[in-house]
């Protein structure tokens, strides 16, 4: 992440993409849950400089399986 943050990044857009998927098949996954406890903010703190294109992408899927938390992401909204 350090060296190359694009492709840290893309890491961890195809990893929240694995989450999404186990999200899907089993809502209210008390791991899932517990991930987010843990690592919202650090997830917001990641993606705050992105660009938009990486911003939307990471807000699509978090608002379907971290809703409650949305208002923590709120810096990641894509400027228009």
């Amino acid at each position: 992440m350090y060296q190359n943050p694009e492709k840290g990044r893309q890491s961890i857009i195809l990893a929240l993409q694995d989450v999404q998927n186990v999200f899907n098949a089993r809502p209210g996954n008390y791991n899932v849950q517990l991930f987010f406890n843990a690592k919202s903010a650090e997830i917001a703190n990641l993606f705050s400089d992105a660009p938009d294109n990486e911003k939307s992408q990471v807000l699509r899927i978090l608002g379907s399986i971290d809703a409650t938390d949305i208002d923590k992401y709120s810096g990641l909204k894509v400027s228009e």
